[in-house]
């Protein structure tokens, strides 16, 4: 996929759209501020669970998912002991088509219309926090999905994981497989027969947790999405994120929950006159809060540190990289990017 300008945005210079910091009412979903015509963002507070058919471009899963696959992705490990393909779970208050249709269906169309997945673009999982893309008319629907099926959209994240990360920018590319486990919760696996999957680690800063734990704050790009394609691939590279029990993770008391937020998310649709977007997000306050636990471990892990406590936008913070991750370009074309990490 390619990225914006050397500039870092798709609009003017500095035009990326700071997302209010979810302090006040994080935990309901809200339009962020910056929204055009066609295309707005929304904040995703964890717990909220989208589950839709469509192409899923996220983290959450890719492909054409049709329910209750596409539930049982979105609410997996919600309740232990219930079936995430309960109908009734579909109803749940936290669930993001219903908050979309009740208060932004009476001025926008296309949020009360179930084909057009009420305007949602993609998915995150239900303990990740962030930005989601929401059309709010049905051109700004059509011509943001083509972004998504030509992998024209930026997508970042930072997580804390256990261990310390090799710092040095790389890519996973082992390829991923969605299963069942014994438990009866879907997953992904790394498995020859899996689907292509690639994410960049952009950067890894070492921390101590309450007690001399190794840990790392990690941020990634995206440029495929498999089901819990993070999650799975650090998972593998035996540094599963905090709070991530279903791949190995520890569950430690000063981390709330899974630590996974999605802090950029940016689009362009102008050529059709969708509109253009590009939104970062800081971390919210309980993810926020869990950083006020850790020590950082030396000069890179001090400066993101500082950055993610003020809701500063980590993709200025760069931690050995070369200049053409600084600049957010992959160096091989979408064609090759699969055969750059050989796992």
């Amino acid at each position: 996929m390619s990225g914006p300008p050397s500039g870092g945005s798709w609009g003017p210079p500095g035009s990326i759209l700071k997302g209010a910091p979810p302090g006040r009412g994080e935990g309901e979903p809200h339009l962020l501020p910056g929204g055009g015509q066609h295309l707005s963002a929304l904040w995703k507070p964890p717990g909220w669970v989208v589950t839709a058919e469509y192409e899923a471009e996220d983290e959450g899963g890719e492909g054409v998912c049709r329910p209750p696959f596409a539930a049982e992705e979105a609410l997996e490990g919600t309740v232990q002991g219930v079936a995430a393909s309960d109908p009734g779970a579909l109803q749940a208050p936290c669930c993001l088509q219903a908050w979309v249709g009740q208060h932004l269906g009476p001025r926008h169309p296309v949020a009360l219309d179930a084909s057009a997945q009420h305007g949602l673009l993609h998915r995150l999982d239900r303990d990740t926090s962030g930005p989601l893309a929401w059309a709010s008319s049905f051109r700004g629907y059509l011509l943001a999905r083509l972004e998504f099926s030509l992998r024209r959209v930026r997508k970042e994240y930072v997580c804390l994981c256990d261990g310390h990360v090799p710092s040095s920018p790389r890519f996973l590319a082992a390829p991923l497989e969605a299963v069942r486990s014994p438990d009866g919760l879907k997953r992904s696996v790394v498995s020859a027969s899996g689907a292509g999957a690639l994410t960049e680690l952009r950067g890894a800063a070492g921390l101590l947790g309450p007690g001399g734990t190794a840990a790392s704050a990690v941020r990634v790009r995206l440029h495929s999405g498999r089901m819990h394609q993070i999650r799975a691939h650090l998972g593998r590279e035996g540094h599963p994120l905090l709070g991530d029990v279903l791949y190995g993770g520890s569950g430690p008391a000063w981390c709330p929950r899974l630590f996974l937020h999605s802090r950029r998310l940016a689009l362009d649709a102008r050529g059709g006159g969708g509109g253009a977007l590009d939104v970062a997000c800081p971390l919210p306050s309980d993810l926020g809060a869990a950083l006020t636990a850790v020590q950082p471990v030396g000069g890179p892990g001090r400066a993101l540190l500082l950055r993610l406590s003020r809701g500063g936008d980590t993709g200025v913070i760069e931690l050995h990289g070369s200049r053409m991750c600084q600049e957010g370009r992959s160096p091989v074309r979408i064609s090759e990017r699969l055969e750059v990490v050989n796992e």
